[in-house]
């Protein structure tokens, strides 16, 4: 797994609070965006695979003292002075295009 192949996008921004109620739209919208996308380290290929999971306390630990602010910056910067491909470009368009607004 190469850093430089990654690229931290908003694809869309839900706009509600997620309830039970409502969490199977935004599982919709999870799937549309796995299946247009095809992301290549994407463990979990559909969407809601781990919904509701709970990670111990001695793992939330782990990911506090790991999130330093060394760290956050490191990953601000990773997307900086870098371009998408026209093909990606064209997936992210057709997206915002196809929103219900």
């Amino acid at each position: 797994m190469v850093l430089a192949n990654f690229a931290f996008l908003i694809l869309e921004i839900y706009p509600e609070v997620v309830t039970n109620e409502d969490n199977e739209e935004l599982l919709a919208l999870e799937d549309k965006y796995l299946n247009m996308l095809k992301p290549a380290y994407n463990i979990l290929t559909k969407a809601g695979s781990s919904f509701g999971y709970k990670h111990t306390e001695e793992d939330r630990q782990k990911m506090s003292d790991n999130y330093s602010q060394d760290r956050r910056d490191r990953i601000g910067a990773l997307n900086k002075g870098k371009t998408l491909s026209d093909e990606v470009k064209a997936l992210i368009q057709k997206a915002a295009l196809a929103r219900h607004r």
